[in-house]
Protein backbone atom coordinates (compact mmCIF):
# COMPACT_ATOMS: atom_id res chain seq x y z
CA UNK A 1 0.00 0.00 0.00
CA UNK A 2 0.85 3.59 -0.90
CA UNK A 3 1.74 5.72 2.39
CA UNK A 4 -0.78 8.54 3.08
CA UNK A 5 -0.24 11.77 4.46
CA UNK A 6 -2.38 14.60 5.60
CA UNK A 7 -1.68 18.04 5.00
CA UNK A 8 -3.82 20.45 7.68
CA UNK A 9 -3.40 23.79 5.99
CA UNK A 10 -2.82 24.18 2.47
CA UNK A 11 -3.45 27.58 0.04
CA UNK A 12 -5.23 27.19 -3.08
CA UNK A 13 -3.49 29.49 -5.80
CA UNK A 14 -5.41 28.22 -8.59
CA UNK A 15 -7.94 25.67 -9.08
CA UNK A 16 -10.12 24.40 -12.64
CA UNK A 17 -12.02 21.34 -13.75
CA UNK A 18 -9.97 18.74 -15.86
CA UNK A 19 -11.95 16.16 -18.05
CA UNK A 20 -15.48 15.40 -17.32
CA UNK A 21 -15.63 16.21 -13.10
CA UNK A 22 -11.80 15.80 -11.82
CA UNK A 23 -10.24 19.39 -9.56
CA UNK A 24 -7.15 20.23 -10.45
CA UNK A 25 -5.34 22.40 -8.16
CA UNK A 26 -1.83 24.22 -7.62
CA UNK A 27 -1.47 24.81 -4.16
CA UNK A 28 1.05 26.58 -2.06
CA UNK A 29 3.55 26.39 -0.21
CA UNK A 30 5.98 25.33 -3.06
CA UNK A 31 3.31 25.57 -5.91
CA UNK A 32 2.78 21.74 -6.55
CA UNK A 33 0.27 20.43 -8.20
CA UNK A 34 -2.92 18.43 -7.04
CA UNK A 35 -5.61 16.15 -8.68
CA UNK A 36 -8.73 14.92 -6.93
CA UNK A 37 -10.53 12.63 -9.05
CA UNK A 38 -14.29 12.88 -9.46
CA UNK A 39 -14.37 15.87 -7.09
CA UNK A 40 -15.41 19.10 -9.57
CA UNK A 41 -18.46 20.07 -7.62
CA UNK A 42 -15.67 21.50 -5.30
CA UNK A 43 -14.57 23.83 -7.33
CA UNK A 44 -16.29 26.61 -6.71
CA UNK A 45 -15.26 25.99 -2.38
CA UNK A 46 -11.60 26.44 -3.26
CA UNK A 47 -11.18 29.54 -4.80
CA UNK A 48 -7.34 31.54 -5.31
CA UNK A 49 -6.51 32.31 -1.40
CA UNK A 50 -8.74 29.56 0.32
CA UNK A 51 -7.10 27.08 2.51
CA UNK A 52 -8.14 23.39 2.60
CA UNK A 53 -7.33 19.93 4.16
CA UNK A 54 -6.47 17.39 1.97
CA UNK A 55 -5.45 13.38 2.66
CA UNK A 56 -3.16 12.40 -0.44
CA UNK A 57 -0.49 10.58 -1.74
CA UNK A 58 2.66 11.12 -3.80
CA UNK A 59 2.36 10.20 -7.31
CA UNK A 60 4.81 10.56 -10.67
CA UNK A 61 2.47 12.31 -13.11
CA UNK A 62 4.10 13.32 -17.11
CA UNK A 63 2.58 15.61 -19.29
CA UNK A 64 4.03 16.40 -23.07
CA UNK A 65 7.23 14.83 -21.77
CA UNK A 66 7.64 16.56 -18.70
CA UNK A 67 7.16 14.59 -15.40
CA UNK A 68 6.18 15.45 -11.94
CA UNK A 69 5.46 14.51 -8.49
CA UNK A 70 1.81 15.13 -8.28
CA UNK A 71 -0.27 14.93 -4.85
CA UNK A 72 -3.05 12.65 -5.83
CA UNK A 73 -6.11 13.75 -3.52
CA UNK A 74 -8.18 11.11 -1.61
CA UNK A 75 -9.90 13.31 0.31
CA UNK A 76 -10.16 16.93 0.55
CA UNK A 77 -12.13 19.70 2.08
CA UNK A 78 -12.08 23.63 1.90
CA UNK A 79 -11.52 25.23 5.45
CA UNK A 80 -13.24 28.97 5.09
CA UNK A 81 -16.50 28.04 4.28
CA UNK A 82 -18.54 29.46 6.89
CA UNK A 83 -21.11 27.23 8.71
Amino acid sequence: PQPLFVANSLRVRSARIVGKDHLKLRLDPGGVQAIAFKRGELYDDMPPGSDIEMAYHLEWSEFSGNEYVELRARDLRPLNLEQ
